[in-house]
């Protein structure tokens, strides 16, 4: 064998024998890996073999100075918290079905599906209340009626709707009618909660008001119906509740059960200035309005408005209109 083959053989056998040693583990050294990837991997998820995840390198944990301090939130999140609690708004709602017989909703719109001086009627009745809201007399009315199905709700609202023209005024209208609630339905809308959650202490006014069908309009429904629905309108919540609406809106209007049927106009009068009686003149015979107005003796009558009137049936231009037409008389 010549000396370059020796020489090449036992480089051969030293590369071999470097290799080996290199590849015997080092007890100390694997000790100390391991400790070190358990303290990697508990850090995150999607970290592996001491190689911190994307998320861990974009905002680091921070550093606790004791064992049980716990690591606050950053001033970021602090501040997205207080603005998500603060910007709390009324709810609101941009699509209404209305009923085609709140007249003044689509008065405003200009969308009038009715032929005749139908508005001439409610202006009329907005002018008075105007007139009786100078000497505060008017603020806080309540909208009843003798029997049912003589149109309370629906004037209610369409008065409601009237007093908010002048864009202006504050109007909020309530449906205390727990027996059978209407506003929400000639509007449209299904609501989760009402007045009677809040009486309840189950919502909070933020989560009943309603804004969205005309400017300056509040809605405030029933909500879920009670079982003890005299306690709760006579309770004090109810008393510091309408209160509250006298303080903040130009004209506060509910809508409440018939009078002959339930107590509950006579329970919530005392809270109002005054109640306005509607009548169907069609339908509801004097005798039965006399006994409404007996039964209302310790309440103050705003006045009354006569629906279905054939002295208001005729238009000044000689013509009827198929709509029902209200006269408002003042006691």
């Amino acid at each position: 064998m010549s000396k370059i083959e020796k020489a090449l053989e036992k480089f051969q056998k030293e590369s071999k024998k470097d290799t080996g040693q290199a590849s015997l583990p080092d007890r100390s050294a694997t000790s100390s890996t391991k400790s070190f990837r358990r303290e990697t991997l508990g850090r995150g998820k999607n970290s592996h073999a001491g190689i911190p995840a994307k998320d861990e390198v974009e905002n680091p944990p921070q550093q606790s100075t004791s064992n049980n301090e716990v690591t606050p939130p950053t001033q970021e999140t602090i501040s997205d918290k207080h603005v998500a609690e603060d910007a709390i708004p009324s709810t609101r709602i941009d699509t209404y079905d209305v009923d085609e017989h709140i007249v003044s909703y689509y008065d405003s719109i200009k969308e009038q599906p009715w032929k005749g001086p139908v508005m001439v009627h409610f202006r009329r009745l907005q002018v008075s209340l105007a007139n009786m809201q100078k000497n505060n007399m008017c603020k806080v009315m309540l909208f009843a009626s003798s029997t049912q199905k003589e149109g309370k709700s629906t004037i209610s609202v369409n008065t409601a709707i009237t007093l908010c023209s002048d864009k202006k005024s504050k109007i909020v209208m309530v449906d205390c009618d727990f027996r059978k609630p209407t506003v929400h339905k000639l509007l449209g809308i299904n609501p989760e909660k009402g007045l009677a959650d809040y009486l309840a202490e189950k919502a909070e006014i933020k989560d009943i008001a309603i804004k969205g069908l005309v400017p300056g309009l509040t809605i405030i429904p029933v909500g879920n119906k009670p079982p003890n629905t005299c306690e709760m309108l006579a309770s004090d919540r109810m008393k510091q509740f309408v209160s509250y609406l006298r303080e903040r809106f130009d004209y506060v209007i509910i809508d409440t059960s018939p009078v002959l049927a339930f107590p509950d106009t006579s329970i919530l009068a005392p809270m109002t200035d005054g109640v306005v009686l509607v009548i169907n003149c069609k339908k509801t015979k004097k005798s039965i309005v006399k006994r409404a107005v007996e039964t209302l003796h310790d309440c103050k009558i705003m006045g009354f408005i006569m629906n279905r009137s054939e002295s208001a049936a005729v238009d000044y231009y000689g013509y009827t209109s198929g709509y029902n037409h209200y006269d408002y008389a003042s006691s």
